[in-house]
């Protein structure tokens, strides 16, 4: 791939002309105790973080931006944190989706406004994906979306809970006279037992999924659970792509591409994602002069069915989904429906197309009698109802060393069960 020199850096024009203003713009970055070689004739990484002390979603995102700037000068690069509006979907009223697009524009200037080459976009909690995402794509250079990861697993007396959805269910208990005011007190301490999104396949993981599938994340990211060690790693893996991202001037129109849209769509639909996902992509899309209408939306549900057994559809959540394969487990399967293999018009963050970034997943996940065959109507299992897609090898689930039953992580489930026999046989 063709790389770009250090004069053609977008930041050159505030460091590398031998001008009065310039010799200002040097000056006050020294002001702040940086070295003239550290950032003239760099990539300049801005790291666009969500952050907020009443961001309960984000809290962690400040440690995990750390570990992003340690990679970015590792790389080569000079890294410099900016905080964007957090858009917190627990404590925010009357709603976030009022400033989302409020997100996008502080974005979309960050950029502009400063010596910025390329960006990491720190988000997560339902909004501030679309919004970050949105503001990227107006001002059109490299960027990388960096997902907070969804939280564990909640327990309440040893019954698997998740946050939100669970929420309106014992409301109702406990109006009905089955929860004590002591049990409604507990329950508020084990709902949410971690950092991160919530754990269902809310808008928060459907909006960070669909942008793994789109290419615009490190690919499997958006399934780390944010307590993981894989998570800061996942954030030193972001902060030195980057970089590279900016030699290659491989900006984020580039991988924004209405083939990779159409790869979002279908992973929303096998996961059985939030409906708000529809208004988001839309006008994501729009950001970068792709039409998208609902029509494309329903072509798509009609060809996929929900293969993803999380909750609210289903019974799981993301702690198990991530030990059942992820999201490269999923588009592994689905891997003759969304595009794989050249030619494809859009790149990956990593810059290789799809195909090179799942082929060996599959291999790594999969088992023979897991799989769905989805070149015709479904697998059927011989001792089971339940056709397996992704899960843990038949080895480990006959020895309980995992307590996901991998029958159950990712299946049939669907509104209508009956259409799922024909739904893979068109071409």
């Amino acid at each position: 791939m063709k790389r770009i020199s250090a004069h053609q850096l977008r930041s050159h024009r505030w460091f590398g002309a031998n001008d009065m203003r310039s010799f200002l713009h040097r000056q006050r970055v020294q002001q702040m105790g940086f070295e003239r070689e550290e950032f003239i004739g760099k990539p300049i990484i801005g790291i666009i973080n969500t952050w907020s002390e009443l961001s309960t979603c984000h809290i962690h995102l400040r440690d995990r931006a750390s570990v992003i700037k340690r990679a970015v000068f590792q790389a080569g690069g000079f890294a410099a944190e900016l905080p964007a509006l957090s858009v917190s979907e627990p404590l925010v009223k009357p709603t976030t989706m009022l400033y989302r697009n409020a997100l996008a524009l502080e974005t979309e200037e960050l950029i502009r406004s400063h010596p910025i080459d390329g960006v990491v976009l720190m988000g997560g909690c339902d909004k501030s994906t679309p919004g970050l995402i949105m503001g990227a794509l107006s001002a059109d250079i490299p960027a990388i979306f960096f997902p907070a990861g969804s939280m564990i697993n909640g327990d309440f007396r040893g019954q698997k809970i998740g946050a939100g959805t669970h929420t309106r269910k014992f409301w109702d208990d406990k109006k009905a006279g089955l929860l004590s005011e002591n049990d409604w007190i507990e329950l508020e301490t084990e709902m949410t037992r971690s950092i991160g999104t919530c754990n269902t396949m809310g808008t928060a993981s459907t909006m960070t999924s669909i942008v793994d599938a789109i290419g615009l994340t490190i690919t499997g990211g958006s399934s780390i659970l944010a307590v993981q060690s894989a998570h800061s790693r996942l954030a030193h893996k972001s902060g030195n792509r980057i970089v590279e991202m900016v030699w290659e001037d491989l900006k984020i129109s580039k991988i924004f591409t209405r083939q990779a849209i159409q790869n979002g769509i279908i992973t929303n639909m096998a996961l059985g994602g939030s409906t708000n996902s529809i208004i988001h992509l839309i006008a994501m899309a729009g950001r970068n002069k792709i039409k998208l209408d609902l029509i494309d939306f329903d072509k798509v549900s009609k060809k996929i069915p929900v293969l993803a057994n999380i909750l609210p559809s289903g019974e799981y959540l993301m702690e198990d989904f991530n030990k059942a394969g992820g999201l490269k487990g999923l588009l592994s399967v689905l891997n003759d429906k969304i595009n794989l293999s050249e030619p494809f018009d859009g790149l990956f963050t990593q810059g290789m197309v799809c195909h090179e970034t799942y082929k060996d997943h599959q291999n790594n996940w999969l088992s023979p009698d897991e799989v769905l065959n989805i070149n015709g109507k479904i697998y059927q299992k011989k001792d089971t109802t339940k056709e397996v897609i992704v899960g843990p090898t038949e080895s480990m689930s006959k020895s309980k060393k995992n307590t996901i039953d991998p029958e159950n992580i990712i299946s049939k489930y669907g509104a209508d069960t009956a259409r799922l026999f024909i739904l893979f046989a068109a071409p």
